[in-house]
């Protein structure tokens, strides 16, 4: 095999260093995505400051009912240090990002180049402002392995770098509590679709940025206390001001074919690793007040 198909030094002595190979960083099989329709990964990192950094700085009820804890109690531990193993982004950022396009686009040409990519399955990183660097070698190496340009440069960031190399397959999309005028912007320009998570009545500053969201073209996200899961979400909900269609964001998982201004009704799932209150529940979903 020659040279330029091979992994760039630099990429192999990072997945050494925190013994995690570039090409698992991505879970390709998960309840939440095999429901799509549509090739799909999704990143899992471990969420809020489990992993000793806080990896969702806007977490408040969801930190207690975060999908983290959710699953079979028999497969926690080796999905827990999985995570954990994974969450090494803040120590080094720009290898983190550099493997983990690797990984997209592997996923993406084993597919037919094509691939719904969610980077915030169990964190709420603001990708967005994490550059990504492509030196000549990684350049290579993506071209001769997976015949695709990505031209060397430094990128505002990951997704950049998928619009510039032409990817149209490549569907970026994700669920965040970290909104503001300038982020919602970024994201369209380089065509990552976002869907704001509403975090519970008791958190003031959520319900503000929930509205800021639906008055610049960001769909809800909520979870619905009292739907079970035999059963149809409401046709629609009143929030604040807004009188919003509701959307069955539980038969998939691809929000980017929701609409712009609705609500993505998610069905409440209570975690496995301990018990929750009622009241914990109500000041959480949308559908108690």
């Amino acid at each position: 095999m020659r040279s330029a198909h091979l992994k760039p030094l630099s990429i192999v002595k990072t997945e050494k260093q925190f013994d995690q190979p570039s090409l698992k960083l991505l879970t390709l099989t998960q309840p939440k995505i095999d429901k799509n329709p549509f090739p799909s990964a999704i990143l899992h990192l471990s969420p809020h400051n489990i992993s000793g950094r806080n990896l969702c700085i806007k977490a408040y009820n969801c930190k207690k009912l975060c999908l983290h804890f959710s699953g079979n109690k028999l497969y926690h531990d080796a999905k827990f240090k999985a995570r954990q193993r994974k969450s090494y982004f803040f120590n080094n950022s720009d290898k983190f990002i550099q493997c983990l396009l690797i990984n997209a686009i592997h996923v993406y040409s084993k597919n037919d180049n094509q691939l719904a990519l969610r980077l915030n399955g169990t964190s709420d990183i603001d990708w967005l402002s994490y550059k990504l660097k492509i030196d000549n070698a990684l350049s290579q190496f993506l071209f001769h392995r997976y015949n695709l340009t990505f031209n060397a440069g430094i990128y505002s960031n990951i997704f950049e770098a998928f619009l510039h190399a032409g990817l149209k397959g490549m569907h970026c999309y994700d669920y965040t509590k970290i909104i503001n005028k300038d982020r919602i912007a970024r994201s369209k320009d380089v065509a990552l679709d976002l869907s704001f998570s509403f975090d519970g009545w008791n958190n003031s500053s959520n319900i503000q940025d929930s509205n800021l969201a639906l008055n610049n073209g960001v769909r809800l996200a909520a979870c619905f206390a009292h739907i079970k899961k035999n059963q149809p979400m409401p046709k629609a909900i009143r929030f604040l001001n807004h009188y919003l269609p509701v959307v069955d964001g539980d038969k998939d998982d691809l929000r980017y074919t929701n609409p712009n201004y609705c609500c993505v009704g998610l069905r409440f799932k209570r975690p496995q690793a301990f018990k929750v209150s009622q009241e914990y529940i109500d000041n959480f979903c949308i559908d108690t007040i």
